[in-house]
């Protein structure tokens, strides 16, 4: 029940990450501003943090510890979960950490691919100079529009993928036990 709720978690916070930084860097702020208060920005800010936090502690704290790939998924959920309660930059390092261990721990290379490019796409973005997710930045030029968009939105579909694939195979887990029963 935790990894099903845990995947679902995972899959919604990612989401509400969409809705919340994808509004934020598509559109001109005073646009968004006047379109939407900034306390429902900072509500779906807060799920988002609340449910991807939630979905990657269910996860990796049911799996079984035995395995190596389940350390280094843990850490680099901690690291994402950290980067999420402080600086943006952080989470993007703790994805990237999660697209490795999910591509080569894992053999999920399409979702482990999308996280891995996504953070990559955030690190080429943040080296030119754009501090997205910082208060100081500067305006975003054209291009940093639509590579941060680009970044955010393929860690969106790599999360997605992961939860899909963590609720197929939890559902495949409970299918072999009412077999075996």
């Amino acid at each position: 029940m935790r990894a099903t709720l845990g995947a679902c978690a995972l899959i919604l916070g990612a989401l509400a990450f969409l809705v919340f930084w994808g509004s934020d860097v598509a559109w001109d702020d005073k646009l968004l501003g006047a379109a939407v208060p900034w306390w429902i920005r900072l509500a779906v800010h807060g799920i988002a943090i609340v449910l991807m936090t939630s979905g990657l502690i269910m996860r990796n704290w049911i799996a079984p510890t035995s395995d190596a790939a389940t350390r280094y998924e843990r850490i680099a959920a901690g690291v994402s979960i950290a980067g999420l309660l402080t600086v943006l930059p952080l989470f993007f390092v703790g994805i990237a950490l999660l697209g490795v261990v999910t591509i080569v721990a894992r053999g999920l290379f399409a979702a482990g691919l999308a996280l891995l490019l996504g953070a990559t796409l955030f690190a080429v973005t943040y080296g030119s100079g754009v501090r997205l997710g910082f208060e100081d930045g500067p305006p975003l030029s054209q291009i940093d529009k639509v590579l941060a968009a680009s970044s955010i939105t393929l860690v969106t579909i790599g999360l997605c993928a992961l939860g899909v694939v963590w609720l197929r195979q939890r559902n495949a887990l409970a299918i072999l036990d009412l077999n075996h029963s």
